[in-house]
């Protein structure tokens, strides 16, 4: 029979307090019959953890206690479940677990043990170390001009004097030149006119603007990975006459 004798002048709502947690604690070390847990297994372990699971009791659940050996702390969760996870272990070491449970009424006491299990935590394997993405190559100078009337380009026919021409000398690194345009009329984003990506007009192309449009534009080169190595600008403005 548990006694607890309140001292003279202190509040009730202290003792009060005071009687249930004696109360609790030895209801965790008293044996009664209850069924004790069954079927206790652990189900994921890490290097500094180990899930354990096991089957339901019959009877509705106050409080799980848990008994690790190999780690000093104590471990307690609520009613209800069927795993827990113990967290921040030792890599590379043996734990030996046990379960049992009070039921919602503390004062039948704790069951008995369930059968001991033995686990050990895995290795600590270290993440790989991450490779370094390489830095982009630097951007060269591209040359570019615009002629005016337009000079031959090869799979073009034109026949009006208003065309211009756009000529630029291909980086020898890339395998792409992406030709932007835009206008007075249209500043930025910038528009891909063509991917110049073929012997056809490789380093080539025409355009006639309106009567009055200034056309500004961008020619990038882009190497096998993807990156711009060369770029060049042009301005055409449209001739006033």
């Amino acid at each position: 029979m548990l006694q607890y004798t309140v001292p003279r002048g202190s509040p009730r709502i202290l003792s009060l307090i005071a009687i249930i947690a004696l109360a609790f604690g030895a209801a965790l070390t008293q044996a009664q019959d209850s069924p004790r847990i069954t079927g206790l297994k652990a189900t994921n372990v890490t290097h500094d953890s180990i899930t354990i699971t096991w089957d339901l009791p019959p009877e509705s659940v106050f409080v799980y206690d848990f008994f690790l050996k190999g780690d000093d702390r104590d471990w307690l969760a609520g009613g209800g479940a069927t795993d827990y996870t113990f967290t921040g272990l030792q890599p590379q070491k043996k734990y030996n677990i046990r379960v049992r449970y009070v039921p919602d009424d503390p004062t039948k006491g704790a069951t008995k043990w369930s059968r001991k299990i033995s686990v050990w935590t895995d290795v600590y394997v270290p993440p790989p170390t991450p490779i370094p993405t390489p830095a982009p190559p630097p951007v060269g100078n591209l040359s570019v001009r615009v002629a005016y009337p337009a000079e031959v380009c090869p799979g073009y026919n034109y026949k009006s004097s208003n065309w211009y021409s756009l000529h630029f000398v291909p980086a020898p690194n890339a395998v792409l030149h992406y030709i932007y345009m835009y206008t007075n009329l249209s500043p930025y984003p910038r528009s891909s006119r063509i991917t110049a990506d073929s012997d056809y007009w490789y380093n080539c192309s025409v355009f006639m603007p309106e009567p009055g449009v200034t056309v500004y534009i961008d020619v990038e080169a882009i190497n096998a990975d993807g990156y711009v190595v060369a770029a060049g600008s042009v301005t055409a403005p449209y001739p006033k006459d």
